[in-house]
């Protein structure tokens, strides 16, 4: 590919009337998109899509290209622009996205206010940019003044200051301003401006390359020359090696055979072999996946399903629908049977799941049918194997993509069907940078490629319900398991009651779920006990003074991890051993309050010594791929017991497990959130979901100092359409979501005092805007600002603002209004604002 020049070249707009010129977004946080020049060696490769290296300023960074001029708009468009400057290179052969979902960006821009830039940015697979960062040099000046001590800098010679600073220059590399101010913290404002004043440094501009890209190996083949000469043993080994393998990886030729150095120069001096670089294909896919039972028949409402799905697909037209179906009521295979209906239709298709630990049940089923058409995405691949999938599906290779939330990004050019399994599930909203919902968006993504968006759940969220009554979505229905099988039996125990907890283990289980467990044991049956809550306790407390130890950086106690001896913040990441005494007083008397997953594990290993018992949350899936072992050790029954946070609550199919214990039911029930009691019948119903898959009954057993809730009682009896109609009701009275939306003004600050001064400004700003418009005083509504239930996270102080709309539109250009206001006149420095659009976490 030709290069542009290094310099930042402009040229006068009058000269360059026929020059090409491109729109382009910078992976910047600015909101503006930009023109540039096409030098004329470059043009025939430009198109939308590619990324292009653009000046900025002072820096070279990556920017993706929308789009071109059109020559007879060139003159009015820049009207009073006398230069423009030209790309420097493209970086790409060929565009990373299908121009397809430069539409779907722009939506999210607007809609989440985000820049469109970082947008694409996010979208594509991590370390694909190109950027250039400002470093220090030193000088000829610079360099006799180290070595001489001499004056250098001013009459009376060199401050001590000054030499420690050009002292981190004597190995010749260039030093990044942050480096500099670890040794003298007000350099950045005063020393370094004074230092490039007086010659002794300078300005450096480096340009960092692509983390990612793709792999290549040196390979080793036969020439198929014979040879003239006696060969060793080692050397007959290696050529008939390469007779059976072929062309192989000079790596892997040394796994089989090592110390081989000098044999294989010698080969390749005989002529014998030759060496290649090759582009190599790293593969996720595990070694040994999942048995997938497909049936040899449908059910009659999984047949509905499917022919409404696919004379969906027939209309050319987007549509979306619920497919609500009961727990172990064949869901997989409608998707299954949607996807073959699509691909037939010459469409590809999306599955999207909510958890990592989704994907290996899914690339079973999907490979089972599927082979190599099938490709993943979710952060669970290392940088190149997401690469590589990315690739992968761009050049066609693949045609269904199966991920967790950012898979909706795939680049499939001819998309017609995309499923969000588990549609329920508030892992699908992504609580930093980029605040989009999954769900959300590819329920957008589908309407503007004309797809058929399928949102599969046994207990639908409120909002896509909401959605169906209102005539938006279809609704499919499934309301009976497989082969007639009976949805559990759940009993629910009251934990207020007094005096039937006694002996070991008796804090936390309750006889009946421990009577329980004893009999699926004997009767060689699994059982699942959940919490949601990992760790092995959620505090530890001073019974001396009642001190309970708190994260520093966060408004949140230390969860004791007792396997590591640490106590950890679950929110920073902040650690501290153990301790034998108390901080505040130095009592020895500190004990754990509480429990957590690890201490669930812990006990009943206690209490059944001969159970064959594993733990499935975040602590035990750290390493790669660690939840596919475990979950294919509860396929082949190596696991009596599994204990698990929400990780083990959906989409699992393990016909064995016939007991379901919930350990509290409580945990998501006190959350301070209008969407508590709709989490905790979700959760409650879905758990209980994974007894009785098989073809032996289930049973459910909820503990909960709550019985009488509602949402525990509708979970108990599987009722959702009763836990609709009181939940919806309760929201409408409070107006809540679905009946409005809303947008969190979330203000970020290590300072509290400033994080205060400015969410009261802002509310000042906000109202005082609000008069201006009848149409926002009658839609909009301003709650709080109010310091956020977790008060401080990560060292920072947060406050937030929650604007309330009637209706979407209004509520928006309001938003951006109010952004506007605050961006012209910003009442405070040192405070960060965050927009969470239709956010999920209310803390």
């Amino acid at each position: 590919m030709a290069q542009g020049s290094e310099n930042t070249c402009k040229r006068n707009y009058a000269s360059a009337k026929m020059a090409l010129i491109i729109e382009a977004a910078p992976a910047l946080p600015v909101f503006k998109t930009f023109h540039y020049l096409v030098p004329a060696e470059l043009e025939k490769d430009i198109q939308p899509g590619l990324r292009v290296l653009i000046p900025m300023g002072l820096r070279t960074v990556t920017g993706y290209v929308l789009g071109t001029a059109a020559s007879s708009d060139r003159s009015k468009m820049h009207q009073g622009v006398p230069e423009l400057k030209e790309i420097l290179d493209i970086l790409d052969e060929r565009p990373l996205f299908p121009p397809v979902l430069l539409r779907l960006f722009e939506w999210m821009a607007r809609y989440y206010h985000y820049p469109l830039g970082k947008v694409i940015e996010l979208a594509l697979p991590a370390g694909l940019n190109v950027s250039s960062r400002r470093l220090l040099i030193l000088t000829g000046v610079g360099r006799r003044t180290l070595v001489a001590d001499t004056p250098g800098c001013n009459e009376e010679g060199a401050s001590p200051e000054i030499l420690s600073v050009l002292s981190l220059f004597r190995g010749e590399k260039p030093v990044s301003v942050p480096a500099i101010e670890k040794i003298s913290p007000s350099a950045g404002r005063h020393l370094i401006p004074g230092l490039v004043d007086k010659g002794l440094l300078a300005w450096k501009e480096v340009v960092e390359r692509p983390r990612t890209g793709l792999k290549e190996e040196r390979m080793v083949r036969l020439t198929g020359k014979a040879s003239e000469k006696p060969l060793s043993g080692d050397e007959e080994a290696i050529l008939t090696y390469l007779r059976e393998q072929g062309e192989v990886p000079v790596k892997r030729l040394r796994t089989s055979m090592p110390h081989l150095t000098k044999r294989l120069k010698k080969l390749e001096r005989s002529g014998l072999i030759s060496f290649s670089r090759a582009i190599v294909y790293r593969d996720p896919f595990s070694a040994e996946g999942f048995w997938y039972r497909r049936p040899t028949a449908l059910t009659a409402e999984q047949k509905q399903a499917v022919e409404d799905i696919t004379k969906s697909l027939s209309s050319h037209e987007f549509s979306a629908h619920v497919l609500h179906g009961v727990t172990a009521s064949g869901k997989t295979e409608v998707y299954l049977r949607a996807a073959e209906a699509a691909l037939a239709q010459g469409k590809d298709c999306i599955v999207l799941v909510p958890e990592i630990a989704l994907t290996a049940y899914l690339e079973a089923a999907f490979i089972s049918c599927f082979g190599d058409k099938v490709a993943v995405l979710h952060s669970g691949l290392s940088p190149g194997e997401k690469f590589d999938q990315w690739m992968h599906i761009l050049e066609g290779k693949a045609r269904i993509v199966i991920g967790a939330r950012s898979a909706v990004f795939a680049p499939l050019s001819s998309l017609g069907l995309i499923v969000v399994d588990e549609e329920h599930d508030s892992s699908y909203k992504q609580e930093d940078k980029l605040r989009y919902h999954g769900r959300d968006v590819a329920v957008m993504r589908g309407r503007l490629e004309k797809a058929v968006a399928i949102l599969g759940s046994a207990t639908p969220s409120i909002q896509s319900v909401f959605n169906v009554k209102a005539g938006r979505y279809g609704y499919l229905a499934l309301t009976r398991r497989v082969e007639e099988r009976a949805l559990p039996e759940v009993s629910v125990i009251d934990m207020r009651s007094p005096g039937s907890q006694t002996g070991a283990g008796r804090e936390i289980f309750f006889p009946e779920l421990l009577d329980a467990i004893e009999g699926n044991l004997q009767k060689r049956e699994q059982t699942l006990i959940f919490l949601n809550r990992r760790g092995y306790s959620p505090s530890m407390q001073c019974t001396s003074c009642g001190q309970v130890l708190i994260c520093p950086n966060c408004s949140v106690s230390l969860t004791h991890h007792l396997s590591e001896q640490t106590l950890l913040c679950h929110y920073c990441g902040y650690s501290v051993p153990a301790l034998p005494a108390c901080p505040a007083c130095g009592g020895i008397n500190v004990r754990s309050i509480g429990w957590g997953t690890e201490r669930i594990e812990a006990e009943l290993k206690m209490l059944f010594p001969e159970a064959r018992i594993a733990r499935l949350d975040r602590d035990t899936t750290t390493r790669k791929r660690a939840h596919h072992a475990i979950l294919r050790a509860v396929q082949k029954r190596e696991i009596d017991i599994l204990v698990g946070t929400q990780m083990v609550t959906k989409g699992h199919d393990f016909p064995y497990i016939t007991l379901v214990g919930v350990v509290s039911a409580d945990l998501s029930l006190n959350l301070p959130d209008f969407r508590a009691a709709e989490k905790t019948f979700q959760l409650l119903a879905q758990v209980a979901g994974r007894a009785g898959r098989g073809e032996r009954p289930g049973k459910v057993i909820i503990q909960t100092y709550n019985p009488d809730h509602y949402s525990i009682i509708k979970a108990k009896k599987h009722d959702l359409p009763g836990y609709y109609e009181e939940e919806i009701a309760l929201r409408q009275a409070l107006r809540y979501p679905p009946f409005v939306r809303l947008t969190n003004l979330l203000l970020e600050s290590n300072s509290q005092i400033k994080v205060k001064d400015y969410a009261q400004e802002m509310s000042r700003r906000a109202h005082a805007l609000l008069q201006k418009n009848r149409d926002w005083l009658d839609t909009v509504e301003i709650l709080g600002p109010a310091p956020a239930p977790l008060f401080k996270i990560r060292g920072k102080f947060r406050y937030q603002m929650f604007l309330k709309g009637l209706k979407v539109g209004p509520l928006h250009t309001y938003t951006n209004s109010l952004l506007e206001y605050l961006k012209a006149k910003p009442p405070v420095s040192g405070v960060k604002l965050i927009i969470d659009v239709d956010p999920e976490s209310m803390l």
